[in-house]
C-alpha cells in the first residue's frame, strides 16, 4: 500500500513518517536525494568490485609487475554516508504551521474530488 504525505494523521501517523525518512531503503527517494552521488552503492556492489580489483592485482602480479599498479575501481565510502546524525534536525515549520498546512492540502484535494 502506498502512503502520502495527504494521508498524514489520518492513516499515516507522524512516527511513520520520522520511520520513514530515518531508515529509508538505499534505493528509496530520499536516499537518492540525500545521496545522489552513491545511493546506487550497495555492499553487493562493493563485494564485486572488488573481487574485480582483486582478480586484476593478482593478473598485474603474475605479469611480474609491469607498468603502474591497477587503481581500485571503487575508492573508500565517502565520509557523509559513514557516520549518521545522532538526532534528527529541528523542523522549520511549527506542529501548529504544519497542521494548518495539511489542513489546506485536505481541503482543496476535497474540493477537485468533487
Amino acid at each position: 500500500m502506498g502512503r502520502s504525505l495527504d494521508d498524514l494523521g489520518d492513516t499515516l501517523s507522524w512516527w511513520d513518517l520520522y520511520v520513514m525518512l530515518r531508515w529509508h531503503r538505499h534505493d528509496s527517494a530520499v536516499s537518492r536525494l540525500k545521496f545522489p552521488e552513491t545511493w546506487w552503492r550497495t555492499i553487493e556492489v562493493d563485494l564485486a568490485a572488488l573481487q574485480v580489483d582483486a582478480l586484476r592485482g593478482g593478473n598485474w602480479q603474475r605479469g611480474g609487475g609491469q607498468g603502474q599498479k591497477p587503481d581500485p575501481i571503487l575508492g573508500p565510502w565517502p565520509a557523509d554516508q559513514e557516520a549518521l546524525p545522532a538526532e534528527p534536525a529541528k523542523p522549520k515549520m511549527t506542529a501548529t504551521e504544519i497542521r494548518d498546512e495539511l489542513a489546506k492540502r485536505r481541503a482543496l484535494r476535497e474540493s477537485r474530488a468533487g
